[in-house]
């Protein structure tokens, strides 16, 4: 007797399942939670509340047979998270710097924030602003 082989029924395809870090970092109250709320949850608040340390989303996206787990790492701005930040940097395959257009200063820091990504955790991350 042969092993027995499993087969898939016709035009089905095994899909792959693949994880991505992500990290989103800017300014302290540049909007980072919203817009990561906004991504996962499709959801808004006016309420604010300033990031401690690090917060963990997770989304799934379906790409054709490829489902991506996203899981994005938001880092606090405040400069007294340096010493957390500087470990979320390395192996992030992307990199979303995020800015408050309203405020000046937030956006003339962006140089600032591009090359603390670049210091702790290379210049392999795609990163957007």
């Amino acid at each position: 007797m042969g092993a027995a082989k499993t087969q898939r029924p016709a035009g089905k395809v095994k899909s792959q399942c693949v994880r991505v870090k992500v990290i989103c970092f800017g300014t302290t109250r540049a909007g980072k939670t919203a817009l990561l709320k906004r991504y996962r949850d499709d959801s808004f608040s006016h309420k604010t509340e300033e990031t401690t340390g690090v917060e963990h989303y997770v989304k799934g996206v379906q790409l054709g047979n490829l489902q991506v787990k996203v899981n994005i790492w938001e880092l606090a701005g405040a400069d007294e998270y340096l010493n957390i930040r500087n470990e979320f940097y390395k192996d992030a395959q992307g990199a979303v710097l995020v800015y408050d257009s309203t405020n000046r200063e937030s956006f003339e820091a962006l140089d600032k924030w591009r090359d603390e990504a670049i210091q702790y955790g290379g210049r392999d991350s795609i990163m957007i602003v």
